[in-house]
């Protein structure tokens, strides 16, 4: 009879090969699922940063538009008062000239 249990035994004994081979894939299997959400949580940060500096570009840039745009209206207040009083002094200078 003990002829007879050995296969089973031995059934067995791949039967617990088998599940140890299944459970060694399957903790491969989660360790690259691992560091593939690792990487992706990577890109992901990285991602985060780029919008974020992307946001103070164009919270700089939007200043500077700002800043000019103040520039250009003192620029052209400064240019038409020199226009308007060289354009007055030419012609005080054209009516003495000709008195």
């Amino acid at each position: 009879m003990k002829e007879f249990e050995k296969p089973k035994e031995l059934q067995e004994n791949e039967e617990l090969k088998q599940i140890e081979r299944d459970v060694r894939t399957l903790a491969d299997t989660m360790n690259e699922l691992s560091d593939l959400v690792n990487e992706q949580s990577e890109s992901i940060d990285t991602l985060e940063d780029f919008i974020s500096e992307s946001k103070n570009d164009i919270k700089q840039g939007d200043k500077l538009l700002v800043e000019s745009e103040h520039y250009k209206e003192s620029t052209n207040w400064y240019h038409d008062k020199v226009v308007y009083t060289l354009g007055g002094l030419v012609s005080l200078g054209i009516i003495i000239f000709i008195l």
